[in-house]
C-alpha cells in the first residue's frame, strides 16, 4: 500500500498546481487521508489560525500579572515549556529560531527521515524574571523602621534612594489612595506584635485625607502621628481616622503644622476653635503640634472601679413644657374641624374627598426605628400587641414620601394631588381608631395664623387593626376657609385642606409633651438658666467662637457649675462631650480647683 504523505502547508510553502492535483486525485479515490490541522502534545490546533485568542489580562503595578483561574493554565504553560529533541538543531541555526519548519510537508526536513513525518519544532519562551513594586516597598519600609522606638519614618518619601532607583510611585500628590493603602498594609504585616508601629511620620509627602482612609484600618493603634507638611485642607478629612467610631482611639499625639487647614485657621485668628475642633475629634489626644491640649485635672480616682450613671430620662430644655397651643383663631375652629376629620378617617375615608381643595397635597412617611427613649422604656416589649404591629402595610406601593431614600421621579409620584388621589392613597392605607374622646394627655395640637391660613400641628397616637397595636403620629395641616358653593362648604367643613402631611412611627410615651417643668429641670437648682448676656464680655468672646451643638452645651454646664466657659469647655471635651458624666466628674473634684476656674466664687 501507499504511504501517505504528510499534507503540504498553504501559503508559500505549498507544492505546484501539478502537486496539487496530484493530491487530490489520491485523496478522492481514498488512498490518502484528509488534511489534518497540526497539533502540539496537548492536542491543541498550532499555526496562527489554531492558535487560541486571548484577551490582554491587566497588570496589578504592585502584585504583577494576575494569575490565571482556569484549570488548562498550568497545561498551557507546562506544553510552551516543553522542548523539541530538534530544538538543539533548530537553535544552531545561526542563532535563529523558527516557529514551524520552512521544508516542505511532503518531502520532509533535510534531517527528517525517509517515510518519517516531520515534528513541529515548539520553542519555549522565557521571560526575565521582575521585581514586583510591593517586593520595593516591603525593602524600603524594612529599612524605614526602627525596631528600638517602633517608628516607622515615611518623610519625604519621594526623595527615598530606593525610591528613585526603582521608579517607583510614592505617597501623597503622586499616588491615589488604594496605592496608599498598599504601603500601610505592608507595614501591618511586616510588624506584628511586639514590633507593631506606634510612631508613625508622613511629614512631607502631600498627603490629603483620602490617602488617610485605611490607615485606621491597617495601623489603629498609632500613639503618636505626624502629618507636618501636607495637603490637608479641611477639618472634614480627617474625620476618616477620627475616634468617634473608635477609630484611632490609642493616638496620643498629632502634628498638622505647615497643613493647609492649620494655617487657614491660625492667619484668621481661630486657633482656639481649630485646636477645639481636633481635640473633639480625638478626646484621648495629648500633644497637637507639640503643645499639650489644654484640660483640667478631671482625672481623680473614683471610689468605685465600675460606676453606672443612669440614662438621662428626658431631654433637657431651658423653659418649661407647655401645654397645647393655639392662637390667632377661635380654638373651637380646630376642635370642631379634629372631631369630624378623625373619625372620618377611621371609618369613611371616601368621604374625606370634600375636605381637600381640587389643588390640595397630601403625603405621609413611616419612620420604622424605635425612638430611643422609647427603647429604654421597653414600651415595645411590654404592651401586649405591639409585637404584632408590621410596617409592611405603610409601604403599599411604594407610597411612603421618605426624603431621604427617595430620588428621581419617586420624590414627584409621593405626593398625591387632589381629592380623588388623596383618597385613594388614604383607602390603601390601614384601618386606624384615633381616641380622641380619651385622655387628653395622649394628643397635643398647636394651631397658629401662617400667612393667610392656619396651620395645625397634632402629635398623639393611634390603635391598627387588625393587631391592635399603638403607634404614634405627627399631623400637619394648612386650612384656609372654605368657599362660598364650595365642595367644603356644601359637606358642612368650615374649613378646606390646603396641604396635609403625615408622619407615622413607633409608639413613644406623651410625657414627651407633657406641660410643666421637665424631669431634668425640676431637679435642678433653683437658679435661672444661664444665658449668652448675662456673660461677661470675654466669656462671650470665647463662647461665640464655639460651635453649636458644643455651645449650648458649654453655656448649660457654665450655668450649673459657675465655671468659666474654658473650664466648662474642657469639662465636656474631656468626659466626651457627655453632659451628665461631665456634672459627675465636676462634683468629684470642685474642691480642688481654684479661683479661676470660676466665673465668681461661690
Amino acid at each position: 500500500m501507499l504511504s501517505s504523505p504528510t499534507p503540504a502547508p498553504s501559503g508559500r510553502f505549498a507544492p505546484a498546481p501539478g502537486g496539487r492535483l496530484a493530491t487530490s486525485a489520491l485523496r478522492g479515490a481514498g488512498m490518502i487521508d484528509g488534511d489534518t490541522t497540526m497539533r502540539d502534545v496537548s492536542g491543541k490546533p498550532m499555526g496562527r489560525k489554531g492558535a487560541d485568542k486571548h484577551a490582554r489580562r491587566t497588570r496589578n503595578p504592585y502584585y504583577g500579572a494576575s494569575s490565571s483561574k482556569t484549570p488548562g493554565a498550568s497545561r498551557m504553560l507546562s506544553t510552551r515549556m516543553q522542548v523539541d529533541s530538534n530544538l538543539s538543531d533548530a537553535l544552531s541555526r545561526g542563532g535563529r529560531t523558527t516557529g514551524r519548519p520552512r521544508g516542505n510537508a511532503v518531502s520532509g526536513d533535510r534531517n527528517t527521515r525517509a517515510g518519517q513525518q516531520a515534528q513541529p519544532v515548539i520553542v519555549a519562551r522565557t521571560a526575565a524574571s521582575k521585581v514586583r513594586p510591593v517586593d520595593r516597598w516591603m525593602e524600603i519600609v524594612k529599612k524605614r523602621y526602627d525596631p528600638q522606638t517602633r517608628c516607622l519614618n515615611l518623610d519625604s518619601i519621594v526623595d527615598d534612594d530606593l525610591v528613585r532607583k526603582h521608579g517607583l510611585k510614592t505617597i501623597g500628590a503622586f499616588i491615589t489612595d488604594k496605592e496608599a493603602a498598599v504601603i500601610f498594609k505592608i507595614a501591618a504585616r511586616q510588624f506584628k506584635g511586639a514590633q507593631e508601629v506606634q510612631t508613625l511620620s508622613l511629614s512631607n509627602n502631600g498627603l490629603t485625607g483620602a490617602h488617610l482612609a485605611s490607615l485606621e484600618k491597617y495601623l489603629p493603634k498609632i500613639v503618636n502621628l505626624s502629618l507636618h507638611n501636607n495637603n490637608i485642607r479641611t477639618i472634614r478629612e480627617l474625620d476618616c481616622i477620627a475616634s468617634r467610631r473608635s477609630k484611632m482611639e490609642h493616638l496620643r499625639e498629632l502634628i498638622l503644622t505647615n497643613n493647609p487647614v492649620r494655617d487657614q485657621e491660625y492667619q484668621s485668628g481661630n486657633a482656639a476653635r481649630f485646636r477645639n475642633e481636633i481635640a473633639r475629634r480625638f478626646p484621648n489626644l495629648e500633644l497637637l503640634d507639640q503643645e499639650p491640649i489644654a484640660k483640667i485635672a478631671f482625672d481623680v480616682a473614683s471610689t468605685t472601679t465600675n460606676t453606672s450613671v443612669p440614662a438621662p430620662s428626658s431631654t433637657t430644655f431651658p423653659v418649661p413644657m407647655g401645654g397645647s397651643f393655639i392662637d390667632g383663631v377661635d380654638s373651637t375652629l380646630v376642635t370642631n374641624f379634629l372631631s369630624r376629620f378623625f373619625p372620618l378617617l377611621d371609618t369613611d375615608r371616601p368621604r374625606l374627598a370634600d375636605v381637600y381643595l381640587p389643588t390640595a397635597t397630601f403625603s405621609y412617611s413611616a419612620n420604622t426605628s424605635i425612638p430611643a427613649r422609647a427603647r429604654i422604656e421597653g414600651l415595645h416589649a411590654t404592651l401586649p400587641n405591639q409585637k404584632s404591629l408590621q410596617w409592611a402595610p405603610w409601604h403599599v406601593q411604594s407610597d411612603s414620601r421618605n426624603l431621604t431614600r427617595l430620588a428621581n421621579n419617586k420624590i414627584t409620584t409621593t405626593l398625591h394631588t387632589g381629592p380623588v388621589d388623596i383618597v385613594t392613597a388614604l383607602i390603601k392605607l390601614p384601618v386606624t381608631k384615633h381616641d380622641i374622646t380619651g385622655a387628653p394627655e395622649n394628643f397635643c395640637i398647636d394651631a397658629f395664623l401662617a400667612g393667610v391660613g392656619l396651620l395645625v400641628v397634632v402629635h398623639g397616637q393611634f390603635m391598627e387593626a387588625p393587631s391592635a397595636g399603638l403607634r404614634s403620629f405627627d399631623r400637619t395641616f394648612m386650612l384656609v376657609p372654605s368657599e362660598e358653593g364650595s365642595a367644603a362648604k356644601r359637606a358642612g367643613w368650615d374649613v378646606a385642606i390646603v396641604a396635609d402631611q403625615l408622619t407615622i412611627r413607633a409608639l413613644s410615651n406623651s410625657d414627651a409633651w407633657a406641660a410643666g417643668p421637665m424631669l431634668v429641670q425640676a431637679t435642678r437648682d433653683t437658679n435661672p438658666p444661664r444665658t449668652l448676656r448675662s456673660l461677661p464680655a470675654d466669656q462671650q468672646t470665647l463662647l461665640n467662637n464655639i460651635p453649636e451643638p458644643q455651645r449650648s452645651m458649654v453655656l448649660q454646664l457654665s450655668g450649673q457649675t459657675n465655671l468659666n466657659v474654658q473650664t466648662s469647655q474642657d469639662c465636656l471635651a474631656k468626659n466626651g462631650w457627655n453632659h451628665d458624666l461631665a456634672l459627675a466628674n465636676f462634683k468629684q473634684v470642685e474642691a480642688q480647683l481654684g479661683p479661676t476656674a470660676f466665673l465668681s466664687r461661690p
